[in-house]
């Protein structure tokens, strides 16, 4: 990841997207919302996000290998296909 978006994340960032993750398994919708309402009160949403992608990458480094972005291409066609709800 070589963006000057990623150079901006702060801890505080990671510290949300961390909460997010943590939220989203004990499927915690009410959590995941506070953080995001944080996130955007500070004018953190952007960088929310970019601190999620490299967070997962971390955490789950199999996703930035040939093999997971396979699985994450596959995965996006496979939902594209059924297509939007938004």
């Amino acid at each position: 990841m070589n963006s000057r978006a990623f150079d901006v994340i702060s801890d505080d960032d990671t510290r949300r997207a961390a909460a997010i993750l943590q939220h989203a398994g004990r499927r915690d919708a009410t959590g995941i919302d506070a953080v995001v309402e944080e996130a955007v009160e500070r004018g953190r949403l952007v960088h929310l996000v970019f601190a999620q992608a490299v967070l997962s990458q971390t955490l789950f480094p199999t996703l930035a290998s040939e093999y997971g972005m396979g699985c994450i291409n596959s995965y996006i066609g496979r939902v594209a296909a059924r297509g939007t709800d938004d």
